[in-house]
């Protein structure tokens, strides 16, 4: 079985590749904030017949990669697919996203 990580999976379309992922028989790895959509997805996927592993874990902390790979590879053994889907929003004027996301960004 091959395996797959999706980051941003609590919700939105993190959640809709994951589950489709799923559906082709991925064991999944799910990534994301909220423990509680997560506990929800891992749910479906496990009731989809394939086994998943969810980690509520912050994205932005620089030991962030390693943890997951570390723990996908115990759990699992292999990665094949990652979909790195989580990401950043900002809503509000243009000139304040550099306060948010640093001078190199905007």
């Amino acid at each position: 079985m091959k395996t797959a990580i999706v980051t941003g999976a609590s919700n939105g379309i993190g959640k809709a590749i994951a589950l489709k992922l799923a559906s082709l028989n991925y064991a999944m790895v799910v990534i994301g904030r909220s423990e509680r959509h997560l506990a929800a997805i891992k749910k479906t996927i496990e009731d989809m017949g394939s086994p998943c592993l969810t980690l509520a874990i912050d994205l932005s902390e620089e030991e962030t990669p390693e943890i997951i790979v570390r723990k996908t590879l115990t759990r699992f053994g292999r990665i094949d697919l990652l979909v790195n889907n989580a990401g950043l929003a900002h809503s509000g004027p243009i000139s304040e996203c550099h306060e948010i996301c640093g001078p190199d960004f905007c």
